[in-house]
């Protein structure tokens, strides 16, 4: 990844974003929390979303699927609407697949299986419930959020 970013850096460096997260001050803490997570630390748009011919981000996809074209795989959209690769998920489904790899409504597989076992089994209580929200919130989701205390609960629980 880092040489088609490198490329698409020196093509046209207004496909590459640089700078610390801003928070945005319209959002919880907790959106806030997960947006950095999301958007930073876990840079899940580079898989998540749609890419354009030069290689950058299309504009205004967010987590909204996308193919990573020198591994011929797919990303799927998270969103939990119509549609979406998320949809009628719950929290514990979520909280299970970023923990485990696996939930009651599906597994990761391929290089996401990679980004679990390395990455997101490892956040936190804390941490899966800002991630859940942000990811929710991006499509205005406007379910309640979710606690600490569940996450940890969901996590000791057995998936049939």
């Amino acid at each position: 990844m880092a040489s088609v970013v490198t490329a698409a850096t020196l093509h046209d460096p207004a496909l590459i974003t640089l700078g610390e997260y801003q928070p945005d001050p319209a959002q919880s803490a907790q959106w806030n929390r997960g947006a950095y997570r999301v958007q930073g630390l876990g840079h899940c748009n580079e898989c998540h979303a749609a890419r354009g011919s030069l290689g950058g981000i299309a504009s205004g996809q967010h987590l909204t699927g996308g193919e990573i074209s020198m591994q011929e795989w797919y990303a799927p959209d998270l969103s939990t609407g119509h549609n979406g690769g998320l949809q009628g998920w719950d929290e514990q489904d979520i909280v299970d697949l970023l923990g485990t790899s696996r939930s009651a409504k599906g597994a990761a597989f391929g290089p996401m299986a990679d980004v679990v076992a390395g990455s997101t089994q490892q956040l936190s209580d804390g941490e899966v419930p800002a991630v859940v929200r942000h990811i929710r919130g991006a499509w205005t989701n406007r379910a309640s959020a979710v606690p600490p205390e569940q996450v940890a609960r969901y996590r000791h629980t057995p998936i049939d």
